[in-house]
């Protein structure tokens, strides 16, 4: 080594050992019983693309103080490693997943596990390749914010995570709010599906999407639920959808008013559902607005908005 002008340098031999365990690898710990390779997808500080796949999460109100996040995963069908079997002609994958939620000092504040095991005829499979494959799955949360982590791994060991922010309303305590905007279509009710969400029940037409480019002949089904906290109080909540292209220039509506005499004098909720044909509107973006307004001074009123677009 050369000596460097006005430099100097001041060692000692041997080194100082760590004392102690090593930390908990917290990340690993909300996905327990996973693989090391799906471990690894949760806890990289960035998304691994070995298996492509969209997320969608929406809040709901759960059973408890905590909200029901509703996790819809979509796959991409020539991804997955199917294997076809020489007796029966059917074809099978199975597919490992972790969900983990990351809260803002950098904890795990909820996680869970799912193993989908996968039998599809040769008719739905060809269909799968088409259309993908969605998989339904739930978490747990307190009101706040978070970094929504997904992974998975097939059984050709291919990975692939997601993560998306969140933010959990308190829709115990703010007097109107508005759960997750979800929304299915005609066109996506063929993806073959696995899982079950269970607040969604079958209100739908069928498993909400994670896609945001429908047809223009195409109809939406969507659905939101609106908590109301002041049904001490009589009143009425008037809840809407309106759906704009760009320019402000509004292409639909749909409006309904609820009474808080369905809450009996408690505190309670107003599932709102709305079908929205496509046919005949131009290829564009669109935002469509779930809005609800009560007629009680200082409830004010909220909404969520969803863009999506429109191809020919």
């Amino acid at each position: 080594m050369r000596a460097r002008p006005g430099l100097s340098v001041n060692a000692r031999k041997g080194y100082a050992a760590p004392r102690g365990k090593p930390a908990a690898d917290k990340g690993a710990a909300a996905s327990g019983g996973a693989s090391k390779e799906l471990r690894d997808a949760l806890n990289s500080p960035l998304q691994v693309s070995g298996i492509k796949m969209a997320v969608f999460a929406a809040p709901l109100k759960g059973p408890s103080q905590k909200a029901a996040i509703a996790i819809v995963t979509q796959f991409q069908g020539r991804d997955l490693a199917f294997t076809r079997n020489a007796k029966d002609g059917k074809f099978s994958d199975a597919v490992e997943m972790s969900y983990s939620a990351i809260d803002k000092n950098g904890k795990v504040a909820a996680g869970s596990r799912n193993n989908i095991d996968m039998t599809l005829k040769p008719e739905t499979y060809d269909r799968m390749l088409q259309a993908g494959f969605r998989v339904q799955g739930r978490l747990e949360l307190a009101p706040g914010k978070y970094q929504l982590r997904v992974a998975a791994r097939d059984r050709g060991d291919k990975t692939g995570s997601v993560f998306l922010d969140l933010i959990v309303p308190d829709f115990a305590k703010d007097p109107l709010s508005i759960s997750g905007v979800l929304i299915s279509s005609m066109a996506s009710g063929g993806v073959p599906t696995a899982g079950a969400i269970p607040e969604l029940g079958d209100v739908l037409k069928g498993a909400p999407t994670t896609s945001r480019v429908f047809s223009a002949s195409d109809e939406l089904s969507v659905l939101a639920e609106v908590y109301d906290n002041q049904g001490a109080q009589s009143h009425s909540v008037d809840i809407s959808a309106t759906l704009k292209a760009e320019g402000r220039v509004q292409v639909f509506s749909n409006s309904e008013t609820r009474s808080s005499k369905e809450l009996g004098g408690a505190s309670g909720g107003y599932g709102y559902t709305s079908r929205i044909p496509l046919k005949g509107l131009a290829p564009g973006l669109y935002v469509l607005t779930i809005e609800a307004r009560s007629t009680l001074s200082g409830a004010g009123k909220v909404s969520r908005d969803v863009q999506f677009r429109i191809v020919p």
